[in-house]
């Protein structure tokens, strides 16, 4: 395995970054997923929160 040289011997702080340089939110980082996906032609399936249902 290789290491990403955006990652490798991080020990803190933010990997994803937006235009200002400060840590991107949950809600940014997937927007721009989802952007980069969609140019690069690949279809990401409708991610859903996990269920809380209870068990009986």
């Amino acid at each position: 395995m290789t290491e990403d040289p955006y990652v490798a011997h991080r020990t803190s702080g933010p990997i994803l970054r937006n235009t200002l340089g400060v840590r991107m939110d949950r809600h940014a980082a997937t927007h721009r997923l989802k952007h980069l996906a969609q140019a690069a032609g690949i279809h990401m399936p409708r991610m859903h929160p996990p269920c809380f249902a209870t068990r009986s």
